[in-house]
């Protein structure tokens, strides 16, 4: 178990969420995608503990 790579795996969902915000102003959800974006990295962090 590498709990650094597992924080940097999660840390890439969360950036590549924001670039999308970024690079992809007219996305529908837009005002949820930061909230998912750090659930969806807590949840592979999880995951990935276990």
């Amino acid at each position: 178990m590498i709990p650094d790579s597992q924080l940097l795996y999660a840390d890439y969902h969360v950036q590549v969420a924001y670039l999308n915000i970024v690079v992809y102003p007219a996305f529908p959800r837009i005002n949820y995608a930061k909230p998912d974006a750090d659930t969806l990295a807590n949840l592979i962090t999880k995951e990935k503990a276990i």
